[in-house]
């Protein structure tokens, strides 16, 4: 049975990752330290959140200081991005293949790399909660 890929959702699923990162942001003063060590970890310190948190900047466009975004794999080897890279191809199926600003092709699974960021999300949340 063939998988159904709506490109909505894979832009929602990277934008509500930025929103939880904000909301992080804007609460984490009011976290108990334990709390605050778990998240901290995950939302400001963990490479690939941060290269998740950057896919962003091709889904809405948004283009920060530079030429360049870094993404990182579930391994977390670095994938260095062109900024201006097309929303349209990144997002154009579940499974995409990628060219990195030295013309090296990369292939990313945006459900693999989506389900890696919940295991750990959910694993600091969990840790924050004890």
């Amino acid at each position: 049975m063939a998988e159904l890929f709506i490109r909505g959702d894979l832009l929602d699923a990277y934008a509500r990752l930025v929103r939880l990162r904000n909301r992080f942001k804007a609460e984490k003063h009011d976290l108990n330290p334990a709390a605050l060590a778990a998240l901290s970890k995950v939302f400001e310190h963990d490479t690939f959140i941060k290269g998740m948190i950057n896919i962003r900047q091709i889904g809405e466009h948004v283009k920060k200081h530079g030429d360049e975004l870094v993404i990182w794999t579930t391994g977390n080897a670095p994938i260095t991005l062109d900024a201006e890279s097309s929303a349209m191809a990144f997002f154009s199926a579940s499974t995409v293949f990628l060219n990195d600003t030295d013309g090296n092709p990369h292939r990313l699974d945006h459900l693999e790399v989506l389900k890696e960021t919940e295991k750990r999300i959910a694993a600091a949340m969990t840790k924050a909660r004890l």
